[in-house]
């Protein structure tokens, strides 16, 4: 955030947004990311553009939370953009076929797919 506290809030956002762009799921780290990139809107007076990150991540996040949270939603999330991680181990449950299937509609209903890289 170096360019940020130096008043460059278009590089802030460019180094920011190469970032969120080189991490193919919604992670802690990748949150932390759009947050800033949200800050970085605000503070160049795009209070639109800040409002679409902020909601945008609350969105993903909404799903993960709906699916038993970040360890099943989205070790479930990885498998869904080719990165299958396996079953889980006890004591966290694992997703049945119909809650995929419902998890992959909620996320294709706020576009994560052409978001993220795959």
């Amino acid at each position: 955030m170096c360019f940020l506290k130096k008043g460059q809030t278009d590089m802030a956002i460019m180094q920011l947004e190469t970032a969120r762009d080189a991490i193919p799921t919604m992670d802690d780290l990748k949150k932390k990311i759009v947050y800033q990139l949200g800050l970085c809107a605000e503070e160049a007076g795009d209070l639109e553009k800040a409002r679409e990150l902020q909601n945008y991540a609350q969105d993903v996040i909404d799903v993960i939370c709906h699916f038993r949270g970040n360890i099943v939603g989205g070790k479930r999330i990885m498998k869904l953009i080719g990165l299958d991680l396996g079953r889980n181990r006890t004591p966290f449950q694992n997703m049945t076929d119909e809650e995929e299937a419902q998890m992959k509609r909620e996320l294709e209903a706020i576009d994560f797919f052409n978001h993220c890289n795959r």
